[in-house]
């Protein structure tokens, strides 16, 4: 992943974060309230994760 662009879209579609990822190891703190969230990188990978807490 490094050198992708990750955006981060709450499931309505408004997107809530995008960086660069400088790392293989993408650790990146945001304030995001419980709920489902889309990952997507550039370089074509999505991934689904939920905050509970």
């Amino acid at each position: 992943m490094q050198d992708d662009i990750i955006t981060v879209t709450s499931l309505n579609g408004k997107q809530l974060l995008r960086f660069k990822a400088d790392s293989n190891d993408v650790q990146y703190p945001a304030c995001l309230s419980k709920g489902v969230y889309i990952v997507k990188t550039s370089s074509g990978r999505t991934r689904k994760f939920i905050i509970n807490t």
